[in-house]
């Protein structure tokens, strides 16, 4: 099985956009299934590529319904209303900050560890845990989306 490790803030790594997966192997599935139980023992809702030093675009979440993996996920409709929420980051040991702004339901689009494309409609704590996720995919951090006192 594929090892992998916690980067932590400030590798370069999680300040990169991630590059699309196209390539839906045995390593792809192994690198999901690592960062799974990474997660599970960091006790984390989610868990981005860049954080275990990978700039791809894949995450892992623990949402209320199941654990999910998406692969290539975006955001392809959500609400107008916005949440404020508090949040913190594995990557970023000790930090917790208020954010601006989070929708409160997303619709996005991803890909299974097969490539098949599928649709998830998300709402309050799972659309928040995918959007802080995906912002990783993006580089951004925690720091760049934190309400400004």
């Amino acid at each position: 099985m594929t090892e992998v490790k916690l980067v932590v803030y400030p590798n370069p790594v999680l300040l990169k956009k991630c590059e699309p997966i196209t390539e839906f192997n045995q390593e792809l599935k192994e690198l999901a299934e690592a960062m799974q139980s990474l997660m599970c023992k960091q006790e984390g809702l989610g868990l981005a590529a860049p954080q275990v030093g990978k700039s791809v675009c894949l995450v892992v979440c623990e949402l209320s319904y199941q654990m999910e993996i998406l692969v290539n996920p975006v955001i392809i409709d959500h609400s107008d209303t916005v949440v404020k929420t508090v949040e913190g980051c594995l990557s970023l040991p000790g930090l917790e900050v208020r954010i601006k702004d989070r929708w409160e339901h997303i619709r996005i689009k991803a890909q299974d560890l097969l490539g098949q494309e599928f649709e998830r409609l998300l709402a309050q704590k799972d659309a928040v845990i995918v959007q802080h996720e995906l912002d990783h995919l993006s580089g951004v951090l925690l720091p760049d989306v934190a309400l400004k006192d």
